[in-house]
C-alpha cells in the first residue's frame, strides 16, 4: 500500500477575488500526484492572513503585497513577523525589480508578477520556497547546535583554566615547601660545618645554594605568568611613551652604576590595558638593560615605526643580540638563547611579552643578530582621535 504525503496547506493573501479565482485555477491546472495536491485558505486582508497563522499551520504563503489594510514591503513585514517559520512568495501587480529584491531582503522567499505566472511557475516556486525554508531551519539548527557546542566548550575551557590555577597555586606551594627545608638545611650546613669542608666541597655547596635560589625564582615566575591575564584587558586610551619612559627609569634605577641612553617619543597614544602593558615594557626594556649590560655606549630605543597600519612600536638595543635561526624559541616559557652564567634571567619574560600582547589581539616578533643587538616588535591598537 503507498503512502501519500498530505496536501499542502497554503494561505493565499489576495484582496481580488478574480485574482484569487485565477491563482487558485493554476495552481489546480498544474496539480498532478503528490507534487500538486493542496488545501488552499483565501483570507482578503493582513489581518485576516495574521489571524489565520494563528489560528492554523501552514506550509506556504502567498502573498499580495497590495492589500486593503497594508501596502508594500510593509505587507511583507507584518506577515514575516507574524509566521517567521514560514515561507512567503509575493505578487505584485507590475514589474519592479527593485520592490522584489528588496521584498527577498525584508523576508519573502522569492517575488512573481500577477499577469505572467503560470501554473508551472507557480508551483516551482513554491517547491523553491518549501526548499530554501527547509535549508533556513536547517541552517538554524546547525546554528543552534554549534552555539551549544561553543557554549559547552567554553565551559568547559574556563573550567579547565581554574583547575589548571588551582594545580599551579598547588603546585607552587608543595614545591616550595621542600625547597625551604633545603635551602635550610644547606644554610645550616654551610654555617655549621662549612670549615670542615675541602675547596671542591665548598664549591658544590655554593652550587646548591645557587641552584635551590633559581628554583625558587622559576616557581614564581611560574606562578606569575599563569596568573596573567586572569580577567580582560581594560581597554583605554594612554600614553605609551609616557610609560616607557617611566619604567626605563625605575628599571635603571635598580643599576645605580650603569649609563644607559634612552631613546623615546614624546607621545604615543594607544588603546589598551594601561598595566599590562607596563609589564609588557618591563619585560621588553628590562631585557634590553640586562643584554647590554656588557656593551660600551650602551642604547636603547623604544618608538614606532612610519606609515605601518596598525602601528607597529618596537624596543632596540645595540647589545648582545641572538642567533635568528633560534628566534622561534624566544616567546617560549624557559626557553634562553644564553645561559644564566652569561646572563640571569628565567626565560618566563618574553614569555610574558608575547601573553600581552595577544590579549590585546596584537602580535610580537623579534629580529637580532648575535653580537649586534636586537629589536623586539609589538602591535597594539591606536587611540582614535
Amino acid at each position: 500500500m503507498a503512502f501519500s504525503r498530505p496536501p499542502l496547506r497554503i494561505l493565499l493573501v489576495e484582496d481580488n477575488p478574480a485574482d484569487e479565482r485565477l491563482l487558485r485555477a493554476r495552481l489546480q491546472s498544474e496539480a498532478s500526484g503528490d507534487a500538486g495536491r493542496a488545501f488552499v485558505h483565501w483570507a482578503k486582508t493582513l489581518g485576516e492572513a495574521v489571524a489565520a497563522t494563528a489560528a492554523e499551520n501552514f506550509d506556504v504563503i502567498l502573498l499580495d503585497l497590495d492589500l486593503p489594510d497594508a501596502r508594500g514591503l510593509s505587507t511583507v513585514r507584518r506577515m514575516h513577523e507574524a509566521a517567521p517559520n514560514v515561507p512567503v512568495v509575493v505578487f505584485s501587480g507590475h514589474d519592479d525589480p527593485d520592490e522584489s529584491a528588496e521584498a527577498v531582503a525584508v523576508g519573502a522567499q522569492d517575488a512573481l508578477i500577477k499577469g505572467r505566472v503560470d501554473g508551472a511557475q507557480l508551483w516551482r516556486a513554491i517547491g523553491h520556497a518549501l526548499e530554501r525554508q527547509r535549508a533556513d531551519a536547517e541552517i538554524r539548527t546547525l546554528n543552534a547546535e554549534l552555539e551549544r557546542r561553543v557554549q559547552s566548550r567554553t565551559r568547559e575551557l574556563a573550567l579547565a583554566n581554574e583547575q589548571l590555577e588551582a594545580f599551579v597555586r598547588s603546585a607552587s606551594h608543595d614545591l616550595k615547601a621542600p625547597l625551604r627545608s633545603v635551602a635550610g638545611m644547606v644554610h645550616l650546613l654551610s654555617e655549621e660545618h662549612g670549615h670542615q669542608f675541602d675547596p671542591d666541597a665548598r664549591v658544590l655547596l655554593d652550587r646548591v645554594e645557587r641552584a635551590v635560589e633559581r628554583m625558587d625564582t622559576l616557581i614564581g615566575a611560574l606562578l606569575k605568568l599563569s596568573l596573567l591575564g586572569r580577567a580582560a584587558p581594560q581597554l583605554r586610551p594612554f600614553d605609551l611613551g609616557r610609560l616607557a619612559r617611566t619604567v626605563f627609569q625605575e628599571l635603571l634605577a635598580q643599576h645605580p652604576h650603569r649609563i644607559v641612553s634612552f631613546d623615546c617619543p614624546a607621545s604615543l597614544s594607544v588603546v589598551g590595558d594601561e598595566n599590562l602593558c607596563e609589564v609588557l615594557l618591563q619585560n621588553l626594556l628590562g631585557n634590553a638593560l640586562k643584554f647590554t649590560a656588557r656593551t660600551e655606549d650602551a642604547h636603547v630605543q623604544f618608538g614606532v615605526l612610519a606609515h605601518e597600519a596598525p602601528p607597529v612600536f618596537f624596543v632596540r638595543d645595540n647589545g648582545a643580540g641572538f642567533d635568528m635561526q633560534f628566534a622561534d624559541k624566544l616567546f617560549r616559557p624557559f626557553q634562553r638563547l644564553h645561559g644564566p652564567d652569561e646572563f640571569p634571567g628565567t626565560g618566563i619574560g618574553l614569555a610574558t611579552a608575547h601573553r600581552v600582547t595577544h590579549m590585546h589581539g596584537g602580535e610580537i616578533w623579534a629580529d637580532g643578530e648575535r653580537g649586534g643587538g636586537a629589536s623586539f616588535f609589538f602591535t597594539l591598537e591606536p587611540a582614535r582621535a
